[in-house]
């Protein structure tokens, strides 16, 4: 499943879920790759930016049914 909306791209495959975008706050592209786990309650995620970040980069996602 893939879903294109305004600026955002993500991409569903079984339990992996990927998305990026342009932060323009940043001025940086950002791409996390994630992993749901248990029931889909809970995700796994590492997130990388380009230009690179040198400190972490935090992300929510609100997993909505």
């Amino acid at each position: 499943t893939v879903l294109r909306k305004r600026g955002i791209f993500i991409t569903l495959s079984g339990s992996n879920i990927d998305w990026a975008y342009y932060d323009d706050r940043m001025q940086k592209s950002v791409s996390a790759k994630g992993l749901l786990l248990g029931n889909g309650d809970r995700i796994a995620v590492k997130v990388t930016t380009f230009p690179s970040t040198e400190g972490p980069y935090g992300q929510e996602l609100a997993l909505i049914d």
